[in-house]
């Protein structure tokens, strides 16, 4: 059976971009196994920082139910994202049980990296005409769950424990390389962010020995003329939209007419309307069209555009909108107390790294979408947090059937 799991993780990983429904059925067998076969026994072996963690991981779709519960027009259906925050625990259980399987998620990553990146680039690349990769929900959804694969298969040539060969080197190269295809073919413009960010994680997290001097320099050119390569396409005509709006914006004070940023300051604008008429207890989830729909006919000047979205474009914002304080106040303490528990705890440097950049991809993709609104990188950050915490206090305290 533990042979079984290797495998889902592998294949639900490696094809998450490419094909649908895989990486959440995979996550769905696991949950399924992991009910199963983890003897109940070992959950008296619990520790507190395992207490700690369910608990932070339970407060935000225990807000959403009590929400939702409480609301007139409570949809089942608007639990679906919120609850895998739940039906996440008894994969960390067998994670606690069976290993955080840390090996086998470096292979499903890599293989995706190098998969993505073939796919998408040609199909990007090769066209007559350059085009947006679409689908897997939206855009922004499809640029972080690249950037997390990224630096997933990254762990090998970051946390080493010792001086690395050539092997290793060019393996490190090759992933920031075609992880900067697989990202930038997105073509959103959170990328102008997070590119470089992807860079600066990697020096952050690395030893000093990993590179010399010249090849830092070396890999530094090699990633960037890979990220030319695809930044001067299609994206690089999208990318100087915002370049030449925040210009107008800082000269003249104004937005000039593209429609996606008219919309998003629109969407803000309601929604911060929206948010300080409800401010304690939101409007419901899944209430945002109808919360727009009567500020846009109470002033008609809005945008109609903003009717045609379910969603405020903005995490922070979008959480309070549809929950209020208490909302906003629960994800902010399960994202911040996740990876302030490792770091009090001493876990290992691989913990804390999957757990520090799933939280910093969530909070600034956060800043122009609301991530927890899409079904698979939610299901992937809460399996990133699960697998991070787990692999932490496994190699700390050891697994609980030890």
């Amino acid at each position: 059976m533990l042979v079984v799991c290797r495998i889902l993780i592998v294949v639900g990983l490696s094809s998450i971009l490419l094909l649908e429904k895989v990486f959440g059925a995979s996550v769905a067998c696991l949950f399924l196994i992991s009910v199963v076969t983890v003897d109940p026994r070992h959950y008296l072996r619990l520790t507190v920082p395992d207490y700690l963690f369910i608990a932070t991981l339970s407060l935000y779709p225990l807000v959403v139910i009590l929400r939702s519960l409480a609301s007139d027009t409570f949809i089942v259906s608007e639990l679906d994202n919120p609850s895998r925050f739940l039906l996440i625990i008894p994969v960390y259980l067998w994670m606690r049980v069976q290993g955080a399987q840390l090996p086998y998620v470096i292979v499903g990553a890599a293989l995706a990296c190098f998969l993505n990146a073939g796919v998408f680039g040609y199909e990007f690349l090769s066209g007559t005409t350059w085009t947006r990769i679409y689908g897997h929900e939206n855009s922004v959804t499809f640029a972080q769950v690249a950037f997390l694969l990224t630096t997933l298969a990254l762990i090998p040539a970051a946390l080493v424990k010792e001086a690395v060969g050539n092997v290793r080197k060019m393996y490190c190269i090759g992933i920031l390389a075609l992880g900067l295809v697989s990202v930038l073919v997105s073509q959103t413009r959170t990328v102008v962010i997070i590119s470089p960010l992807l860079l600066l994680a990697f020096v952050f997290f690395s030893d000093t020995y990993v590179f010399s001097r010249r090849e830092k320099l070396l890999s530094a050119v090699v990633v960037s003329l890979v990220g030319y390569w695809v930044f001067m396409g299609g994206s690089f005509l999208r990318m100087s939209e915002l370049l030449v709006e925040t210009q107008e914006l800082l000269i003249n004070r104004s937005i000039p007419a593209y429609e996606s940023s008219q919309v998003r300051i629109a969407l803000w604008q309601v929604g911060w309307d929206i948010f300080q008429q409800n401010i304690w207890t939101g409007v419901g989830k899944g209430e945002f069209h109808s919360a727009a729909e009567s500020i846009h006919r109470a002033n008609p000047d809005i945008s109609n555009a903003v009717l045609g979205y379910r969603h405020a474009h903005n995490e922070f914002l979008n959480l309070g909108v549809e929950l209020g304080i208490s909302g906003m106040a629960a994800i902010l303490v399960t994202m911040t107390m996740i990876p302030l528990l490792s770091y009090k705890g001493e876990f290992s440097s691989e913990s804390r790294y999957l757990l520090v950049i799933t939280v910093m991809s969530w909070w600034l993709f956060g800043t122009t979408d609301a991530v927890l609104e899409n079904h698979k990188i939610t299901l992937l950050i809460v399996f990133m947090l699960c697998i991070g915490f787990a692999e932490g206090l496994n190699t700390k305290f050891g697994r609980l059937d030890e």
